[in-house]
């Protein structure tokens, strides 16, 4: 079988490869992750939330929205349940009033009427060291998911480097490439992986060159051709991206949702207290 990325080794086909090297003597793994990807748009998210709407309806009552507290720590299916249900029939029939605030609270790209929305194919470059996979090993496996949160969350010259995206209709057409050469990640790392002592990572000041970035370029670049031209399946994060596009939209939605019943409570308690003021003034 070809290899599909020069010099790295397929751990999962489609998704991630890695080769060992070292840098200033320390040892690291260098990793490329792939994915392709459809870009989310408004509609989508609209017909999204009207598939939901229509799925969850039948089996809601009358519940109250989640408080804020709540919406933080449920995931979008959840917070899809928890929208009142005038939201949930107006999203299900696609009102202009719900799919005009939609709009307005995704991050979701228009699309003109008639033109089809482009497929991406995006491969991340990143550097991790042996120490660090070391550490983490007896607790969790050292796949893809752990290697993409470890990039997240690693700061300093480790973690993601090169990011490179490629737009695919029907074949490769242009290439966008972004360097993160010295990225430098302002939240700290969270407990669920352990970290060597920040004195240690100080080594890997490192600088790729043009030479190296263009290597790196055609490295991937001729891997994902052959990849395109030979039907080898990419991970495909095309809904993943969707829901990231959507819940934002459904987290504005409890909102307004929040401040209409806000209104309607206090209307209701206005006017009860206007009925009991018309009751005092009766004469005894």
């Amino acid at each position: 079988m070809k290899e599909l990325f020069r010099g790295y080794q397929q751990v999962e086909e489609g998704r991630l490869y890695v080769r060992p090297a070292e840098l200033e003597g320390v040892s690291i793994r260098e990793v490329l992750i792939s994915q392709t990807f459809i870009k989310p748009t408004e509609d989508a998210v609209i017909a999204y939330l009207s598939d939901k709407a229509t799925e969850i309806l039948p089996q809601r009552s009358l519940a109250p929205s989640a408080s804020s507290k709540e919406v933080l720590v449920l995931n979008l299916d959840g917070l899809i349940r928890q929208l009142s249900l005038p939201t949930l029939k107006g999203l299900q029939k696609k009102e202009k009033e719900y799919t005009d605030f939609v709009r307005e609270n995704t991050p979701a790209s228009s699309l003109p009427e008639g033109e089809q929305p482009s497929r991406y194919v995006h491969v991340g470059y990143g550097i991790i060291t042996e120490e660090v996979i070391a550490l983490n090993k007896p607790k969790r496996a050292i796949d893809l998911d752990f290697y993409e949160k470890a990039f997240e969350q690693l700061s300093g010259n480790l973690g993601w480097r090169v990011l490179m995206q490629w737009k695919i209709e029907p074949q490769i057409e242009s290439t966008s490439v972004t360097s993160h050469l010295f990225r430098i990640l302002k939240r700290a790392p969270t407990p669920q992986f352990k970290l060597p002592p920040r004195k240690k990572t100080h080594l890997l000041v490192h600088n790729k060159t043009p030479e190296e970035i263009s290597a790196l370029l055609n490295v991937v670049y001729n891997g994902i051709s052959f990849a395109l031209s030979h039907n080898i399946p990419l991970r495909d994060t095309t809904h993943y991206r969707l829901e990231q596009a959507t819940i934002q939209a459904v987290r504005s939605l409890l909102q307004k949702d929040s401040q209409e019943q806000d209104l309607a409570h206090f209307a209701e308690a206005f006017n009860s207290g206007r009925t009991s003021g018309n009751g005092d003034n009766t004469p005894n």
